[in-house]
């Protein structure tokens, strides 16, 4: 990778983190997506990367579907601007996504966080508890690896796809540095079918 499209890559991360933090202090509210009125987790992200140029809809499922990919299941591997899903909190069922949230960086190695949670849009150190309920970590194609995850991202990818359809999961950069790097991830993409659960699962009343 060139220094240029480490910079750009870079400047897209810091792109992704400032319009999040602009959420924070919106009330909590199921589906909802009005920035300073109320946002579920899962409408939030949606919405921030749209307003950095990715999808066009306050749901998810498109944005998986279109731009995002599976990087690790572990946390100690994100980078600011990763998306990570959360299983519950009481680890009933650590399979089953849950909750969304936006990777922002790293303060004396433990990761910080910022999401819809019950009480509003927040940001906050993830302590032990809160990482051990990690489920899978997300990364704009843009900023990932291309093909390296592809076979990686099947199984986590229908987990995923399979809680944001049954409601389980609670819920400016100029077109040439797009255009550059949709150019650059295009010669490593594969293209794979996404597994599709059908179960619904549980809805739950706020994130947690």
């Amino acid at each position: 990778m060139s220094i240029e499209e480490t910079s750009i890559q870079d400047r897209l991360r810091a792109r992704i983190i400032v319009e999040a933090r602009e959420w924070i202090g919106t009330r909590y509210e199921k589906q909802g997506s009005a920035k300073g009125m109320g946002a579920g987790c899962e409408h939030f992200i949606a919405e921030v990367m749209r307003a950095c140029g990715f999808g066009d809809s306050s749901d998810l499922l498109p944005l998986l579907d279109d731009e995002l990919e599976f990087v690790s299941d572990n946390v100690s591997d994100a980078q600011p601007g990763d998306v990570l899903v959360l299983c519950d909190e009481f680890l009933k069922e650590p399979d089953a996504p849950r909750h969304v949230g936006f990777i922002t960086g790293f303060r004396r190695g433990r990761p910080y966080m910022i999401h819809a949670d019950a009480g509003g849009i927040v940001e906050h150190g993830l302590d032990g508890r809160w990482q051990r309920r990690a489920h899978s970590l997300w990364r704009l194609r843009l900023l990932g690896e291309g093909a390296a995850f592809a076979k990686l991202s099947l199984q986590k990818r229908a987990e995923f796809r399979s809680a944001l359809m049954g409601g389980a999961v609670s819920d400016p950069f100029s077109g040439a540095f797009i255009t550059s790097l949709l150019v650059s991830a295009a010669t490593s993409a594969v293209s794979s079918p996404l597994a599709c659960a059908l179960a619904r699962k549980e809805e739950t009343n706020a994130c947690r």
